[in-house]
């Protein structure tokens, strides 16, 4: 394939449009889940919510996400247990893990240690979240291999000149 065609092939994908990103929202706080989702949707996710892991495994089963926002409190789960259980299952799937708890180290290095992407607080910024899932799924998404450029495409330097200083 030739520069004009790689060109071409990539204008046309271009045109397609992209499938949205779909996300599983794990949280028993209702009202959350519904502004989170309502803001990932407006941002070009495709959105559903589970109240607790249960749900979740049940949802897993027809709608296979491309990432996950994971509560880590949920009620009576923890939600590093259900972290944990995740990775086991579905090691390629990003999941951003959430918390009204705030910051705390502690919570944090747990999180990155059980190998959540990310750890994001819900009483923050949440455009902070959205680019948490954006980097969790560029991230774990294969790249294209470049097809190699031929002899004939490589781009032509002109030969360097040395310029001598003057002797003393």
């Amino acid at each position: 394939m030739n520069l004009t065609q790689q060109m071409e092939s990539r204008k046309e994908r271009q045109k397609t449009p992209r499938r949205p990103k779909k996300i599983i929202i794990v949280d028993d706080n209702a009202a959350f889940a519904e502004l989170l989702g309502d803001l990932l949707e407006f941002h070009g996710f495709e959105i559903r919510h589970a109240c607790d892991s249960r749900m979740m495994w049940k949802m897993i089963t027809r709608y296979l996400p491309d990432a996950f926002v994971l509560d880590l409190n949920l009620g009576e789960e923890n939600g590093f247990f259900v972290l944990q259980a995740l990775k086991k299952a579905l090691p390629s799937i990003p999941v951003v893990m959430a918390t009204s708890a705030g910051y705390k180290d502690q919570l944090m290095e747990q999180a990155l240690m059980l190998e959540a992407d990310a750890f994001v607080s819900k009483n923050g910024d949440l455009r902070e979240l959205i680019l948490a899932l954006h980097r969790s799924i560029r991230k774990n998404t294969p790249i294209p291999v470049a097809q190699p450029i031929t002899p004939r495409a490589q781009p032509v330097h002109p030969p360097t000149t040395r310029i001598q200083r003057p002797s003393a």
